[in-house]
C-alpha cells in the first residue's frame, strides 16, 4: 500500500510540473522502478501480553567413534528427543517482551552398543517408572532421574524490541551434572553438545531465528554471528547466513547455513584432546508475518572432530537435527463489558 502511494505521488508530482513528454517519461519509468522493487518485509516479533503459543520440538542425533589402531573403541550413539512447548507473553512494552517458556511434555529415546533407554513423561505411570518394558531398565531408570525434572520446568526469558534474546533464567530442568553425563554417554566425547539442548538453545530456536534488522526483501540476505564461549573444546563462532527467499500470504520462507570455527587462529588445544575439524548448519524456517511469530523451522547440523586419548588417535562424527512445529496459539481472551 505505502508503494502503491509512492508511485501515485511520482506521476502526480509530474504532472503538475512536467512541461515536455521527456519529464513525464522519467517519471513513467521511476514509478516502474518502485514497482518492480520487492517490498519490505516485516520479520520482528509481534507478541501480545497474555498470549500462549505451543509448539513441538523434535532433535534427534546419530554419533560415531571411529579408531583405526583400536576398532573395539568404535561404537555408535543415537539419540532422539520429543518436548512440547508453550510460550507464554508474560508482558510487552516499549523496551521489549517478558516471555516465559514452559516445558509441558518430554519423550527421549537413547541407544548405544550397550543398550536402550526411554522415558516418556506422558506414559501410563508404571511401577518401575515411565520407560517401556523393552527398554534397558537401570539404563532407563537412570535417564528418568534425570530428565524426569524437565516436565513442568519453567524458564523467563526476555527479549529487546528487535527479537534479540537479552536473558534466559531457568535450565530447563536438567542439573549440570546430569547435563555432562548426558552429554558425555550421548554423543562419545564428554562436552559434545548432546541432543538435549540447554533453556537458551531451545529459547533462541524458537525466537531468535530472524534477527538482523527484522526488515528484509524477497531476495535479500543477512549474517548473524553468534560467541560460544566456554566450552570444553574452547571459543568459537558461530557465522550463520540468511536469505529471505518469498514472502506471499503472511508467510515468509527464510533458508539459512552457517559453521563453526575457533574464535583464534591461536587457539590452544582443548584440555580433552580433541579439535573441531568441521560444525556446519543449514535449514530453513517459515515466519508468520501476520503474527509476527515462528511457525517450523528445521535444521541440520554435522559436527566432526579428531583428538586423542591416552595416545590413540580418534575421530568423531555427529549429525544432529532439529524440527520445530507451531502447534496452535491462544490469544488472551478481552475482559468482558461491564453491566449497565
Amino acid at each position: 500500500m505505502t508503494r502503491n502511494i509512492a508511485i501515485l505521488a511520482v506521476l502526480a508530482g509530474t504532472l503538475l510540473l512536467a512541461e515536455s513528454p521527456a519529464a513525464l517519461g522519467a517519471a513513467v519509468e521511476s514509478a516502474r522502478a518502485l514497482l518492480r522493487q520487492p517490498e519490505e518485509v516485516d520479520l520482528r516479533p509481534r507478541y501480545v501480553s497474555g498470549q500462549q503459543v505451543r509448539y513441538t520440538m523434535e532433535t534427534s542425533s546419530r554419533a560415531n567413534l571411529t579408531c583405526e589402531e583400536v576398532p573395539e573403541m568404535n561404537g555408535k550413539q543415537a539419540m532422539s528427543q520429543a518436548l512440547g512447548l508453550t510460550l507464554r507473553v508474560l508482558e510487552t512494552n516499549s523496551d521489549g517482551t517478558t516471555l516465559e517458556l514452559v516445558y509441558d511434555t518430554v519423550r527421549i529415546k537413547y541407544e548405544s552398543d550397550d543398550g536402550t533407554a526411554e522415558f516418556d513423561s506422558a506414559a501410563p505411570q508404571r511401577p518401575s517408572g515411565n520407560r517401556p518394558p523393552q527398554a534397558d531398565p537401570d539404563l532407563s531408570a537412570a535417564l528418568e532421574a534425570m530428565v524426569r525434572g524437565m516436565v513442568g520446568a519453567k524458564l523467563k526469558i526476555q527479549t529487546d524490541t528487535a527479537g534479540n534474546i537479552v536473558s534466559v533464567t531457568g535450565d530447563g530442568g536438567i542439573s549440570s551434572a546430569a547435563r555432562s553425563f548426558m552429554q558425555s554417554a550421548g554423543q562419545g566425547v564428554p562436552g559434545m553438545p548432546a541432543s538435549i539442548p540447554s533453556g537458551g538453545d531451545t529459547a533462541r530456536w524458537l525466537i531468535s531465528g530472524t534477527r538482523g534488522t527484522g526488515r528484509a526483501r524477497v531476495g535479500e540476505s543477512w549474517t548473524n554471528e553468534d560467541s560460544l564461549g566456554g566450552t570444553p573444546l574452547g571459543d568459537f563462532k558461530m557465522t550463520t547466513r540468511h536469505t529471505l527467499r518469498a514472502h506471499a500470504g503472511g508467510t515468509a520462507k527464510v533458508a539459512f547455513s552457517g559453521r563453526a570455527e575457533a574464535a583464534s587462529a591461536a587457539a590452544s588445544p582443548s584440555l580433552l584432546g580433541f579439535q573441531l575439524k568441521g560444525c556446519t548448519h543449514e535449514g530453513s524456517y517459515d515466519w508468520d508475518t501476520t503474527r509476527g511469530m515462528l511457525s517450523k523451522m528445521d535444521t541440520d547440523m554435522r559436527v566432526s572432530l579428531e583428538g586423542s586419548m591416552t595416545g590413540v588417535a580418534l575421530k568423531h562424527e555427529s549429525v544432529n537435527s532439529v524440527k520445530v512445529r507451531r502447534v496452535d496459539d491462544r490469544r488472551p481472551e478481552p475482559a468482558p463489558r461491564p453491566r449497565p
